[in-house]
């Protein structure tokens, strides 16, 4: 099925939301920390998340749960999301949709999960048109 990796997130309210922030560093490109020396000081960025930057976070951060995967596992992350970051329409299957949604599930808000699972299920539905 044809998914459009360039759609902005939106939440249900119409609020759109924005990339992950960066962390900020000096002059010598040193990263900096909060007064306690221990929280990084995060940039917040003003660009509007795509589906392809939320599943790209989402196959390629480590969660605790992930100790227990195989080589083999974390190398069919890593390709599925070689393919979608830099967004555009791609043919995906229904087990990559199933995967990229149970990684989203995991990781993210239910704000940035809602609006990734609308934008699938359109797809999904757009895609049993067609049939009768």
């Amino acid at each position: 099925m044809k998914i459009d990796f360039n759609k902005e997130i939106v939440g249900f309210d119409g609020t759109k939301v924005n990339k992950e922030g960066t962390q900020a560093k000096d002059d010598n490109g040193t990263l900096l920390f909060g007064k306690d020396g221990v929280m990084p000081v995060i940039i917040p960025s003003e660009e509007v998340a795509t589906l392809a930057d939320i599943c790209k976070i989402a196959l390629t951060r480590l969660t605790i749960k992930d100790q227990q995967l195989d080589g083999v596992k974390k190398f069919e992350f890593e390709q599925l999301a070689a393919r979608i970051y830099k967004g555009g329409v791609h043919e995906v299957t229904a087990e990559e949709i199933t995967l990229m949604k149970n990684r989203i599930g995991f990781i993210y808000a239910p704000l940035t999960v809602g609006a990734c699972y609308r934008i699938f299920e359109a797809a999904e539905n757009t895609k049993d048109e067609g049939k009768e």
